[in-house]
């Protein structure tokens, strides 16, 4: 996994990465499968000198709409699909919508 992040990141060349700041999660692999992943794209930007930039769930859903958001789990996944559909014509699955609109 750390190769195939280091090869995306290396093929676009970003000039700033931001990621979502991983939340605790009642499972301990998923936890450190996410914690992981974090530290390999903030390690990345590092040696390659791209600003990097976190953000939890509730700031960067704040930047997309000041509006009342859901509260649950499911909730928020279908705001973020709708959210998506809205702005950019786009259906797609909660975890691609919420990578475009961390973007």
């Amino acid at each position: 996994m750390v190769s195939s992040i280091y090869d995306l990141i290396n093929y676009y060349s970003p000039a700033i990465i931001t990621i979502e700041t991983p939340v605790v999660v009642r499972n301990p692999q998923v936890q450190r499968s996410l914690t992981m992943i974090f530290g390999t794209v903030y390690g990345k930007c590092i040696h390659d000198n791209i600003d990097f930039q976190e953000l939890r769930p509730t700031e960067w859903r704040k930047l997309i709409d000041s509006g009342k958001k859901p509260r649950k789990r499911e909730e928020l996944k279908e705001w973020s699909k709708q959210r998506v559909k809205d702005l950019f014509e786009l259906d797609v699955n909660d975890d691609v919508s919420d990578a475009v609109l961390i973007g």
